[in-house]
């Protein structure tokens, strides 16, 4: 199922159901979700935008979470830092399965053997990031990984 239709179904389940919090997550997703189609004139005539692009679409309201309680942690603002947090958790179930560090870890060992030394970091990350998938792994997970384990040795 497509993720627009299942946002779709979740608000209308949680608008009847009154659960607030699914409500307004689900709110706005499904508008950066809208917005995403009818950036693209083709996909507004059809029948949406990509499986790709709506995934694309969820990893970006999930990192402008992220970086909005790292905002409000930072300010003290705990109500607001939890409310994006429950955003984002609602957001999260349409994220595909995320490799942990470990995992990258031996990626981006692999790779670099593969490619051998004095590979800059930029393309060892760009390289990790290809073998891996970009919907499978977060760039700041590889970026992280490969900056303290792999060029420090």
């Amino acid at each position: 199922m497509k993720i627009q239709a299942q946002v779709r179904e979740d608000l209308a389940k949680a608008t009847k159901g009154g659960d607030r919090v699914t409500t307004g997550a689900a709110r706005l997703l499904l508008a950066a979700l809208e917005y995403k189609r009818m950036q693209n004139p083709q996909a507004a005539s059809m029948e949406g935008i990509s499986d790709d692009e709506e995934i694309s679409v969820v990893k970006t309201e999930v990192k402008k979470r992220q970086e909005a309680m790292e905002i409000y942690h930072k300010a003290g603002d705990k109500a607001r830092e939890e409310q994006e947090q429950v955003e984002m958790d609602y957001m999260m179930k349409f994220m595909p399965a995320q490799m942990g560090e470990e995992e990258v870890r031996a990626v981006a060992a692999k790779v670099k053997s593969q490619l051998g030394g004095g590979v800059s970091t930029g393309i060892l990350i760009g390289k990790v990031i290809a073998a891996i998938g970009k919907d499978k792994v977060d760039g700041s997970v590889v970026a992280r990984v490969v900056n303290k384990s792999l060029l420090s040795s």
